[in-house]
């Protein structure tokens, strides 16, 4: 353990925001598919007070500037801490296979 501060949630990916979806899926889904009555993508403290979007987008921030890209070749393998660091996919085309195993 190294005692230091980490975020270990997802409350980023469910605000419904234009940095996240980007602009045009932003306002197509805004327009076509969610309502003004829906409340699916509110966020919350614990408190249940709303969690400011300027809070958000620094979380977003923090995770581009941390993001570290491998670039995978033909039977490697990666053995990666699912707690102290956060793991996520970036749009691919082609063939691959990917095969996971987690333990504790």
């Amino acid at each position: 353990m190294t005692n230091e501060p980490a975020w270990f949630n997802q409350a980023h990916l469910y605000d419904f925001n234009p940095k996240l979806l980007g602009w045009k899926r932003y306002l197509g889904a805004k327009i076509f598919y969610f309502r003004k009555t829906t409340r699916l993508h509110e966020i919350l403290f614990g408190d249940n007070t709303s969690i400011p979007r300027k809070t958000l987008y620094q979380v977003l921030n923090t995770l581009k500037e941390n993001t570290i890209s491998f670039p995978w070749r033909k039977n490697d393998v990666m053995v990666l801490d699912n707690i102290l660091s956060m793991h996520g996919r970036a749009p691919f085309q082609g063939k691959r296979r990917i095969l996971t195993a987690l333990t504790s």
